[in-house]
């Protein structure tokens, strides 16, 4: 599994990304979503561009 130069997974960093939602913010610019999961803001956009891709997030316009 490919690890960050921090030593994580990707899924660690995934779940990250998912865990920057709840009931109440559950619409959130990416740049928010990168600055509150800290990661750097490709990481952020290709990770939920993959989590789209499984339905596990929706991207709305």
């Amino acid at each position: 599994m490919a690890r960050s130069s921090a030593g994580e997974s990707v899924l660690t960093r995934a779940v990250r990304i998912l865990e920057v939602f709840d009931p109440d913010n559950v619409a959130i610019p990416l740049g928010v979503i990168a600055e509150q999961a800290d990661l750097p803001l490709s990481t952020a956009s290709r990770l939920v561009d993959e989590l789209v891709a499984h339905g596990l997030l929706r991207r709305d316009e």
